[in-house]
């Protein structure tokens, strides 16, 4: 990254850039691109259709992961990412690839924060109606920080939130360069072509 964050900002950053490259390597290889997402609910409450949930929580505080997406877009990359025809993807079968799409996130960023000595617990993936999102705004505290992205590639798109409440901000600002290694570390890996693009699905 050449841009330098502190802090929250950072944070945020890294959940980000993780979920890109976690999305890409799930979908096997599609080149995603992040975007700001900053619009508001649809009138239902809703972001979307559907929304893939996971929580990690510790120590230094808990974040609360959501991938919000529709069926004919998790069909696609399901099928791109499982090497089937669009066709034989059943509906349960590409919301279980955006499940399991935020369990790998998940495990991903709680195995490289545990690495560095911050421990996470993590919750089960879970999949909700998409007008869910309205009663979680409702339920944030001002303790917590959101934001919002959004994860590209040609005509479809997910959006992606975080919950983030943290209780130890040092313990975060203590990691944070060990955190920007890794993330060049993994750009580094991907350019190289070090990454074999095996996709990981267990539903």
């Amino acid at each position: 990254m050449n841009v330098q964050y502190s802090g929250m900002e950072f944070f945020k950053r890294f959940l980000r850039e993780t979920s890109r490259m976690r999305l890409s390597k799930h979908c096997r290889d599609l080149e995603m691109k992040d975007e700001d997402w900053s619009e508001s609910l649809r009138a239902d409450g809703s972001i979307n259709d559907y929304i893939s949930s996971i929580m990690l929580w510790g120590g230094p505080g808990r974040v609360m992961l959501k991938a919000h997406f529709d069926l004919e877009t998790a069909s696609v990359w399901a099928a791109h990412g499982l090497q089937m025809s669009e066709s034989a993807v059943e509906d349960s079968v590409s919301i279980d690839f955006f499940r399991e799409f935020c369990n790998l996130h998940a495990g991903f960023l709680r195995g490289v924060l545990e690495a560095n000595g911050l421990l996470f617990g993590i919750s089960l993936p879970f999949i909700m109606a998409g007008d869910s999102e309205g009663m979680f705004q409702e339920l944030q505290g001002n303790s917590v920080e959101t934001c919002a992205w959004r994860l590209v590639e040609g005509n479809h798109a997910v959006i992606c939130t975080a919950e983030i409440e943290i209780i130890d901000p040092k313990a975060i600002e203590l990691v944070q360069p060990s955190l920007e290694s890794r993330l060049m570390e993994e750009d580094m890996k991907k350019a190289s072509g070090a990454d074999d693009g095996n996709v990981e699905f267990l539903f």
